[in-house]
């Protein structure tokens, strides 16, 4: 099967456009495997598409979902516009083009950039060259972004991409709403007496959670906060959570937005703005894809009990599910059912497990072989997993990154 993938960075909003459209990027890459008659009579081709998704973000749905196609061994072929179409990052780029996709035996070509994997004069230097351009400019429009935002909010204007519990912009200033502000300073005070988290909560009809967060958020002082959240400079990009020593803050003189004084803190809250927030224990393997079957919130690791996943949504407490152990013992387990069904069944004809050849358990047993750590256990995961719901320990529904 020849793989057409195309991508863009932003959905095309004008009625027309002229390059670089998800449209005009397949019209290309059509008219390329018709001009050079790359597909054979009884080959399929497939189209994958990402559009409204950065060169830089790894986790694209069609572009995951190739890749799991080629460890499927459905794929043989893989055409792009140009390198950058596929990915802006340098490494993934080269992991790619030099390793992985030879490893596969996968025919890889980037038709404007001129590079055919078949041919001969695609051993030269320029090809690093052209990646690492791509990556430098995308870097380069982040650093820009990054140092106008950064200007922006130390002078006071609010560049954030959500407000805090209660506020709104009104005649181009940051306020916060009557009704809102005096439910506010009703939580602060109930704190301050001695009710609990889980008191408040039900008295006001919110989650714990959000009585934790607006307890703990400093503008309702009249801060500006911001530098909640970092860009790690890591392969998978993770959009990591700062510590309150490190978030960023200035009085507020533009805008009339505290709420509460410093009277009305309670004890613990005071304790917390005093000490170290960091913390040692790693997020475990399973974190973005994990969801509760009965609530639907994210799971999160056990505080008590650890290689515990559980939901601390349903009825205001943690709720042990599965151990991480467990859960990723039947991911591998119906991974292995997917993975037959797909290699040895087709879409037409099913076999019985004694049915299966010895290539196609030798080939599953190879994939298994280079799993050893949990980055690569994580990998994996992001590789064929959407989503997973856990509603009780055994019952487990997982959402597939390819068709069974």
């Amino acid at each position: 099967m020849i793989a057409l993938y195309a991508r863009i960075s932003k959905k095309d909003k004008r009625v027309q456009k002229v390059s670089n459209t998800i449209e005009n990027q397949l019209f290309l890459l059509r008219s390329y495997v018709s001009d050079n008659a790359i597909c054979g009579e009884q080959e399929d081709i497939h189209e994958f598409t990402d559009d409204g998704y950065s060169g830089t973000d790894r986790k694209r749905p069609s572009f995951m979902k190739m890749l799991a196609w080629v460890e499927l061994e459905k794929i043989d072929t893989v055409i792009v516009k140009d390198f950058s179409r596929l990915s802006r990052d340098h490494l993934l780029i080269s992991e790619l083009r030099e390793k992985y996709f030879p490893l596969k035996q996968i025919r890889f070509i980037a038709v404007l950039d001129g590079y055919d994997s078949l041919s001969d004069e695609n051993t030269g230097i320029i090809y690093p060259f052209k990646t690492l351009f791509n990556e430098f400019y995308c870097s380069d429009i982040s650093r820009k972004v990054r140092c106008s935002l950064e200007a922006k909010k130390s002078s006071g204007e609010y560049a954030v991409a959500k407000l805090p519990f209660g506020y709104e912009i009104k005649d181009s200033k940051v306020v916060c709403r009557k009704d809102k502000a005096e439910l506010i300073r009703n939580i602060y005070k109930r704190r301050k007496e001695g009710s609990t988290y889980e008191e408040i909560s039900k008295l006001y009809d919110m989650t714990v959670s959000q009585v934790w967060r607006i307890l703990h958020e400093p503008a309702y002082l009249g801060f500006h906060v911001w530098h909640r959240y970092e860009i790690e400079s890591l392969p998978l990009k993770r959009r990591v959570k700062q510590m309150p020593e490190q978030w960023k803050m200035v009085s507020d003189d533009k805008n009339d937005i505290a709420v509460i004084d410093e009277s009305m803190l309670s004890d613990d809250i005071v304790r917390y703005y005093g000490k170290s927030h960091r913390k040692n224990n790693a997020r475990h393997i399973f974190h973005g894809i994990t969801k509760c079957g009965i609530c639907g919130n994210a799971l999160c690791s056990d505080r008590a009990k650890k290689g515990w996943l559980c939901c601390r949504k349903c009825n205001g407490k943690e709720k042990k599910l599965i151990m991480t152990g467990r859960l990723y013992q039947l991911f591998f387990d119906r991974l292995k059912v997917v993975f037959y069904g797909e290699i040895c069944c087709g879409d037409r004809e099913k076999k019985t497990a004694g049915q299966i050849g010895n290539r196609e358990i030798e080939l599953f047993e190879k994939l298994c072989q280079n799993i050893k750590t949990d980055v690569d256990r994580e990998m994996l995961l992001n590789i064929f997993v959407k989503r997973i719901y856990v509603s009780e320990p055994e019952k487990v529904i997982i959402y597939w990154r390819i068709k069974k």
